[in-house]
């Protein structure tokens, strides 16, 4: 909206990519929506990649007019992020495990270290000798429980095309591969892995080895290959339903037994085995807010027998010495520990271990004999050392101010290991020793980056209810509240420990230069309890929605920024609020990125594996929700003749969690109406470059800098490299 009015001399924008348009239509309830930009989901047509080809070239052609500036970000990017990072270990056997990045390395290492957190690194695999472009990443590993062994798995440019490989760490040599994956390993309904470029590897895969280290259970889509097949039955199997396999080390892959399946196409699985190993866990999610859990002993012929089935509540569960103990936040919205024995699993013997506290429950860990508890609090975490009967014994010292983003430790060994952070606080390893009470910092990240300069705080806006939304503000602490300060505003990731208060360096180019980061809380995200989190799902989510909408007036009534200067963003489902405030209040904003968003509220369950969706939106296919969607939906709710703020929209080609149709069929609306208007609508879909942390770090880092150069440009903190000296400001 603004680039050519911001600064003198600005050329005009060229005219984006004509979208031919179709006559469709959805039904949402009573009425019929116009859908006219319904072919661009067929992705692989000649004609959606040749339209998808120009708009990465408008893309490319807009950011050569700011080279300067994107190729100054870009630098300082690289120089923040070349240094190495490191995950917090696991112990297995004598050894400890943690994924390593060595400067602006492709891929993260997997290593090991012996006799010690601080011995000598020994590489276990090492994703970039596997290609030339760091196009080969590592997405999970299991060492079996004496470290002698490691199960793993690779995949090219973000696919999930992924087998079971098998390490003997004493020869260094891969056992042929027994388990074929393809593309029915990996869970559909996970939530969507978004760019993370630490050390550590988040896994969408689960894997148990079995206490003697000889078989594993695995969770696939579709049922297992039969005798004789080559490995992948992927026309011929059920890819709906998701199994927990069983494999046993020496067997074929077609003889793999499944000993667990799901009772939904929308339900996902996961298997761990417990603390002691004695356990193999099944936890069946129709939703990230209620789960389903199986247990039986390992190894074990009989079937898995229910703990908890069909209560709408979350629950994890670990065992260790013959006590099951459950995480929930069932009857207590802040979360509870309930214990009860392994050989009474009947819900009228659990008992309160540990009661609701003032702070969410996140996590448990069984360490040295004793139960180790996340908590967080005002976005800052604490951990709680109990015994096993809930007698509390100490709270572990961490420096004041941090967030825990993992936590590792083993049932009989007094070491603790905590990697935290603050955004004045680069990432730090820390070991913890429940026997002697001593805290030592191991291992911090240098950054070249002065993080004493930036103020980290909170204010508050008030919703229209009267609710109190917390904004997270980053900017540098010499800020003038005069209402000229470039803001980005967006809401909490998915995952809120990936956001301040934790630690993100990609943000200082943007604080640095003088911008406002203002990140707002708003009821249906994961930054609070059970209520706060379903206070703005299903027919809720238009709170989500006005929520944001008041962190935006916030900011202006407080003279951080004005409309002009404001930016609002956001990533995957989570954009939403954003979203929706660029199409129902585009007078607040000036310019909008959004990285993967979730657009299309009535066709966005097309993609298979986002109909996981369904409990946080709404499901098209009633009636009822979807009259309500298409109130809401971005994509449908771009009308003719008005002025909406410049966009710049991201999607990856190889999204198969949300799909790319929400992306280009919003940024299509945005530039048919844009053409009237003078608006500037881009759009950039990365092609084969990997998705998530399986992205080579410069892939990830170029993706920042498009992203900063693109806001800089619209709120006019840079000129185009031809601009006259002594360019103009903001209207």
């Amino acid at each position: 909206m603004l680039a050519t009015a911001l600064l003198i001399g600005a050329p005009a924008a060229a005219a984006p990519p004509a979208t031919r348009v179709v006559d469709a239509t959805i039904d949402a309830g009573r009425a019929r929506v116009a859908d006219p930009y319904q072919w661009l989901e067929e992705a692989g047509t000649t004609e959606v990649i040749t339209w998808v080809a120009a708009q990465n070239a408008e893309v490319r052609q807009f950011l050569g007019r700011y080279a300067a500036t994107h190729s100054a970000v870009l630098s300082e990017l690289e120089a923040l992020f070349d240094s190495d990072s490191e995950s917090a270990p696991q112990r297995y056997g004598s050894q400890y495990f943690l994924w390593k990045r060595r400067g602006l390395q492709d891929q993260p290492l997997y290593i090991r270290r012996a006799g010690g957190v601080m011995g000598e690194d020994r590489v276990v695999l090492d994703p970039n000798v596997l290609s030339r472009d760091g196009s080969v990443s590592i997405d999970w590993a299991f060492p079996t429980w004496d470290g002698a062994t490691v199960a793993y798995g690779t995949s090219r440019r973000g696919d999930d095309a992924s087998n079971v490989m098998i390490r003997d760490l004493t020869s260094g040599l891969d056992h042929a591969s027994e388990v074929y994956l393809s593309r029915q390993v990996c869970n559909p309904y996970h939530t969507r892995i978004f760019e993370n470029v630490t050390a550590g590897r988040p896994s969408t895969f689960y894997l148990a080895w079995d206490p003697d280290q000889r078989g594993y259970h695995y969770v696939r889509r579709g049922a297992p290959p039969r005798p004789g097949d080559a490995g992948d039955d992927l026309e011929t199997t059920d890819l709906q339903l998701q199994h927990v396999v069983y494999h046993r080390s020496g067997g074929a892959a077609g003889r793999d037994r499944v000993v667990f399946t799901a009772d939904d196409p929308r339900t996902s699985l996961e298997v761990s085995a417990s603390a002691d190993t004695l356990y193999t866990i099944v936890r069946a999610s129709r939703d990230e807010l209620s789960h389903d859990v199986f247990l039986r002993p390992c190894p074990s012929e009989q079937g898995f027998v229910p703990l908890v089935k069909g209560v709408d509540a979350r629950f994890e569960v670990d065992v260790f010495e013959g006590r099951v103990f459950i995480l929930t936040d069932d009857q207590a919205p802040r979360g509870r520990l309930l214990s009860t024995p392994a050989t009474e699993l009947d819900r009228a013997r659990w008992n309160e271990v540990i009661p609701q506290r003032s702070g969410v429950l996140r996590s448990l860990l069984i360490a040295n004999r004793k139960l180790v508890l996340h908590y967080t609090e005002d976005g800052y975490s604490k951990l709680h050392v109990y015994t096993l009967g809930g007698e509390f014994i100490l709270e572990i010292p961490l420096p004041p101010g941090l967030v825990v983003t993992d936590l590792h430790g083993h049932w009989n060994d007094p070491d603790v290991y905590i990697a935290c952070e603050a955004f004045d606080t680069p990432p730090a390893n820390y070991r913890y020793n429940i026997r002697d009470r001593a805290l030592e910092r191991y291992w911090q990240r240098e950054v070249k980056a002065d993080t004493s300069l930036y103020a980290d705080y909170e204010i508050e806006a008030r919703a229209d209810d009267g609710t109190v939304i917390p904004i997270r503000l980053v900017h540098r602490k010499d800020l003038q509240r005069d209402g000229n300060n470039p803001t980005l505003l967006r809401p909490y990731k998915e995952d809120p420990a990936t956001d301040p208060p934790a630690f993100d360096a990609s943000m200082i180019p943007w604080v640095q230069r003088g911008g406002v980061i203002a990140i707002a809380r708003t009821r249906g995200d994961n930054t609070g309890d059970r209520d706060w989190r379903r206070a703005g799902l299903g027919a809720k989510v238009e709170r989500s929605v006005s929520d944001f909408e008041a962190a935006a007036r916030k900011l202006i009534e407080d003279k951080f920024t004005r409309p002009q200067r404001l930016a609002v963003g956001g990533t995957g489902v989570s954009s939403l609020p954003a979203l929706a405030l660029m199409t129902r209040r585009p007078e607040l904003a000036a310019a909008a990125v959004f990285d993967g968003p979730v657009a299309d509220l009535l066709r966005f369950d097309q993609v298979p594996a986002a109909r996981r969706l369904h409990a946080l939106l709404g499901d098209p296919s009633d009636p009822a929700d979807a009259s309500r969607l298409a109130r809401l939906s971005p994509a449908h709710n771009v009308k003719d003749g008005r002025e909406y703020p410049s966009a710049l929209i991201l999607t990856d080609q190889a999204d198969d969690q949300i799909g790319t149709l929400h992306a280009w069929k919003l940024a299509a609306r945005l530039q048919a109406v844009g053409k009237s208007t003078g608006a500037t609508a881009l759009c950039h879909t990365l092609i084969r470059s990997g998705l998530g942390a399986s992205k080579p770090i410069r892939g990830i880092l170029r993706e920042d800098a498009m992203k900063w150069t693109f806001l800089m440009a619209e709120l006019g903190m840079a000129a185009p490299d031809d601009a006259p000296a002594g360019g103009g400001s903001p209207d």
